[in-house]
Order: C-alpha cells, then sequence, then structure tokens
C-alpha cells in the first residue's frame, strides 16, 4: 500500500515539474515575441535617473527628427503614409575612354596659358568629328547654286558647290586644311569663331569674328583652306579721330554684298561698315559708318539692295538701353555718315 502511495507521489511531482517547464517556456516565448515587436529605441530602455537628481536631455537625432509624430489619441482622421523613398531603376553601362589618371605630386603642375592634356565632352583636340559634325552653326548663304555655312565653333566655312538635296557631305572647306581638324588661326587661310558668310555667287566674304577682321575671295574658292585675297583688319576707334571709325572692325557678326557694295555690322565697337563699292585691298576704309545713339551691339545684316535691316542686341532708344532686342530698318541705303 505504502509502495503505491510513493509511486503517486512520484507521478504527481514529475507531472507538476513538467507542467512547471512549460509555464516558464511559454512565458519565455511570449515575453522574446513582445521585445521583437517593438521599435527599435524600446528595446533597452535607459534607466532612469534616481528621484531628486538632475536629468540631463540628449538632443533628438536626425532619424528622430525625421521620424513622424505618433497618431493622436484625441480622435480625427489618421493618414498612413509610405516609408521611404519609391524604388528605382538605374542602368549602369561601362564606357570605355583612354583619360589619364594623375599620379604622383601634382602641386606646381599649372601656370597661365598652359595647354590642356585632356578634353572633356568633345571629340578630341583638334578634331571635328567629319564634314558633316558641325559645331554650333550660326548663319548660312547661298546664290542659288552653292551653298555656304559658317560652322562657327568648328572654325571653318563649309561649301557645297550645288545644293545639297539629302546628307550629302560638303565640297570645300575653308579655315581648314581638311574636314577633320578645326584649330583656329590668323593665317589669310585660317579662321577664329566665323560667324557670318555671304557670297553674291563670284565673290566669298566671311566675318572672322575672333580675329576682328573682314576675309575676302575675290572668286569663288576651289580648294580647301584656300587664302583670303583680301583682309579687312580693324583698329580700335578714336573719338578724337572719327575717321578711325571707318577702319573700327570689332567683332564682327554680320556681312552683306551684292557684289557691288558691301555691309559690316561691327559689333564690338557698335558701328555699322558701308563700302559703297566693293574693297579692291588690304584695310581698305569703309566709305560711310554709321553710329548714331540708338546702336548698342549690331549684329546680323539683310537686305535686298534699297531696305537695309540690322538686326540689334543691346539697342538704346532715347539715349538710354532696353531690354529686348530690335530690327532698325533703312527704307533707303544710306548715303553718309551717321
Amino acid at each position: 500500500m505504502r509502495k503505491r502511495m510513493n509511486r503517486g507521489v512520484t507521478n504527481t511531482v514529475a507531472v507538476a515539474i513538467i507542467v512547471a517547464i512549460i509555464l516558464v517556456s511559454a512565458i519565455g516565448y511570449y515575453i522574446f515575441i513582445q521585445i521583437q515587436e517593438k521599435p527599435p529605441h524600446e528595446k533597452h530602455p535607459e534607466s532612469s535617473p534616481p528621484s531628486g537628481e538632475n536629468e540631463t536631455k540628449q538632443p533628438p537625432s536626425p532619424e528622430q527628427r525625421k521620424a513622424p509624430s505618433p497618431p493622436s489619441k484625441e480622435g480625427g482622421a489618421q493618414t498612413t503614409k509610405p516609408h521611404g523613398p519609391p524604388k528605382l531603376e538605374i542602368t549602369v553601362r561601362f564606357i570605355e575612354s583612354s583619360y589619364r589618371v594623375a599620379s604622383g605630386n601634382t602641386s606646381g603642375w599649372f601656370y597661365t596659358g598652359q595647354d590642356a592634356d585632356i578634353m572633356l565632352s568633345g571629340i578630341d583636340f583638334n578634331k571635328t568629328g567629319g564634314p558633316l559634325l558641325f559645331n554650333h552653326p550660326m548663319d548660312i548663304a547661298s546664290d542659288g547654286k552653292h551653298l555656304l555655312l559658317a560652322d562657327t565653333w568648328n572654325n571653318r566655312i563649309l561649301i557645297w558647290n550645288s545644293l545639297p538635296t539629302n546628307n550629302t557631305p560638303p565640297d570645300i572647306v575653308l579655315g581648314q586644311l581638311n574636314f577633320d581638324t578645326n584649330n583656329p588661326g590668323r593665317g589669310r587661310g585660317q579662321l577664329n569663331w566665323p560667324v557670318s558668310v555671304a557670297t553674291d555667287g563670284q565673290r566669298v566674304v566671311v566675318a572672322d569674328t575672333n580675329n576682328h577682321r573682314i576675309l575676302i575671295w575675290n572668286s569663288f574658292p576651289t580648294r580647301n583652306g584656300q587664302p583670303a585675297d583680301i583682309v579687312l583688319e580693324g583698329v580700335p576707334p578714336d573719338p578724337e579721330r572719327p575717321e578711325t571709325y571707318r577702319r573700327a572692325i570689332a567683332w564682327p557678326w554680320g556681312v552683306w554684298t551684292d557684289g557691288k557694295r558691301l555691309v559690316v555690322s561691327s559689333t564690338g565697337a557698335g558701328l555699322i561698315l558701308i563700302w559703297n563699292s566693293f574693297p579692291t585691298e588690304d584695310n581698305q576704309p569703309a566709305d560711310i559708318y554709321i553710329k548714331g545713339e540708338f546702336l548698342g551691339t549690331p549684329r546680323q545684316i539683310t537686305s535686298d539692295g534699297n531696305f537695309l535691316i540690322v538686326g540689334d542686341h543691346n539697342p538704346k532708344i532715347n539715349g538710354s538701353s532696353i531690354s529686348h532686342s530690335v530690327s532698325f530698318v533703312w527704307k533707303t541705303f544710306p548715303s553718309r555718315d551717321n
């Protein structure tokens, strides 16, 4: 009998131990789950300072400043905003290049006027990319047979001997010896930022803007890099000597000719220069200069032989500059200085 009672007590104790183990495990698991569900800043709360001691409050971190405020408990509509930026797809493509990497001590590399070693965002030094790759072309001209293009930033004039009907390469280039180079220069066969070109079908006139001069070919060019026959070089204007205005070619932007007369806009000097008969020699002064209080920086020129129209980027009205461009129109061709 006593053995049976001892066996029953043993069984009861074993069951109690097993139940206790299960309860402890369940409570531990519950606590673990609760901790995992809490926000990061609540996982390990800091202990409060003892009562009566001064509390030192730490400033909020950048993440806490950006964190949204908790929803109000006082009722009202609540909106849930998406967290984080939208997902974006980025495609990275490898592009081969031959850029050199600076190495070693680079101090003392540079000095005034030093040429660059490499070019970024361009074809290459002294490279155009070919006859049909233009760089900021700024003017065209035609006599109905030929087409001429001022390919300004390539320092060249391109000529088609017949009007193109498709993507036809030009036949002749002026300012360069071939269609691949684009370096500027000051020789008779070179150009520096030519902005405007004109022709009457026989002669070709170019505003060689950054060289402050006008180049003239007396007969239509027939070969690449052909030098100009006449050069009209600019000189600084002197208000004490009005005759200097007739040669004051400064940053010329516009040229026009009908084969008999020549008109040039001297943009930098604020002048219009007119030759009543076509120039026949180097540095021949203009017959007429128009200065007027209304001219600012005259640019392009056009005419039908009677009317003369000049666009001005910074005109003056009653002696004061205005904020927009205008065109000045002469109903008859100017015949005297102004």
